[in-house]
């Protein structure tokens, strides 16, 4: 496997600003950029939910998370645009500013062209749908339903530089043109890293999961923090130890950690500190990452799906 310094230097140069009106565009009403993982078998027991279920509160009041398939999605945008991954100018609202990698140069900004995602912290006190334009700090995220700062996947990511980690819970939507998150749209819906990324351990199948269900973890490069991704519905062909540039596709959301079935509402568990989640969070609401690296097979900026650099 290359070294860091290696990949770097095949970085090419910045990919100009693309023209709006030839920008390549594709539909995300398809199936889940990874496909659906085959879920083998239930073990375990599941995770309790939270006091009245997962709830959301629309225009004011609170309504339990539609299940996926319930209804028709009106009015979805048709969410991915140009995929040359062209650097962004403005700065989102609220999100971190590059952070210089080493030899004192600031990883790109880097936008994937889609609408935003609607995102909702949920746990004890309900749900709290996160502003639009990403203006929000970590306190603003509520309590996971259950303290799981000393279990398995705390212990794991656990070091010097991550020393106080947390579990929080977020539901992703697809937005419609005015946008509103649209229930049911959030199962399979890709995440992807928001910066260059190491991965420190995958689970590809339910069982042996310990009722994490699909995860990987993940640990960024350049200032060495960790978070890990549970409850997915699939997740990126990698083993540990790649380096996935951001941008790259890692997994899809899902719902539950020991069933195929719909136990829960479709939703993410992370595991991280608090400036890690927040920046995961934050990017892919936005639709935004950093990188200092290459493509996947060497490309100008441009991410997709697939394994990570060997």
């Amino acid at each position: 496997m290359p070294s860091l310094s290696q990949l770097r230097a095949q970085k090419p140069s910045p990919t100009p600003q693309a023209d709006p009106a030839q920008a390549l565009t594709e539909s995300w009403d398809g199936p889940s950029v990874l496909g659906n993982s085959a879920y083998k078998e239930r073990i375990g027991q599941p995770e309790p939910p939270p006091p009245g279920g997962r709830q959301r509160r629309p225009g004011g009041r609170l309504r339990p998370l539609a299940q996926d398939g319930d209804g028709a999605a009106p009015d979805i945008g048709t969410g991915v645009g140009p995929t040359t991954g062209p650097a962004v100018t403005d700065k989102p609202t609220g999100t971190a500013d590059p952070v210089p990698a080493a030899g004192g140069q600031a990883a790109q900004k880097y936008s994937l062209g889609r609408d935003p995602y609607a995102v909702w912290s949920t746990g004890n006190g309900g749900s709290k749908e996160m502003p639009v334009n990403g203006q929000y700090k970590a306190s603003s995220f509520l309590d996971h339903h259950s303290d799981r700062s000393r279990a398995w996947a705390a212990n794991q990511l656990r070091n010097d530089k991550n020393p106080d980690l947390q579990a929080y819970d977020f539901t992703f939507e697809k937005t419609d043109k005015n946008g509103k998150g649209v229930a049911g749209t959030g199962k399979g819906l890709p995440f992807h890293a928001p910066s260059d990324c190491k991965v420190l351990d995958v689970q590809k199948e339910l069982s042996g999961s310990g009722g994490y269900g699909l995860f990987i973890q993940l640990e960024d490069v350049e200032t060495g923090r960790r978070f890990a991704l549970h409850h997915m519905n699939s997740v990126g062909d990698f083993k540990k130890g790649d380096i996935v540039p951001g941008g790259t596709t890692v997994g899809s959301q899902g719902g539950s950690g020991s069933s195929s079935k719909s136990d829960y509402p479709t939703h993410l568990d992370i595991v991280g500190g608090e400036e890690a989640v927040l920046g995961f969070v934050q990017a892919q609401q936005m639709g935004t990452y950093t990188s200092n690296l290459p493509a996947p097979g060497g490309g100008g900026g441009g991410r997709g799906t697939g394994g990570g650099q060997k």
